[in-house]
């Protein structure tokens, strides 16, 4: 499966879930953080921080926040 296609599932998973238990806003708010996070984790040398890997991972939050609105 192709990496962005992966960051953006895991956006939308990680909104929805949290989302769902919790309130929208949060897991709008988780998805982007966690795409975030990812790329600083990787820019401390633990892989390749892609900007476009965030912004899939965002992207797939805004995609469910907007559905469960």
């Amino acid at each position: 499966m192709n990496d962005k296609v992966q960051h953006f599932l895991i956006g939308a998973i990680a909104c929805l879930i949290l989302g769902l238990l919790v309130s929208p806003v949060f897991g709008l708010a988780a998805g982007i953080c966690a795409g975030i996070g990812k790329e600083i984790w990787d820019s401390f040398g633990n892989g390749v921080p892609d900007i476009l890997d965030a912004f899939a991972t965002v992207a797939g939050s805004f995609l469910i926040y907007f559905i469960i609105l």
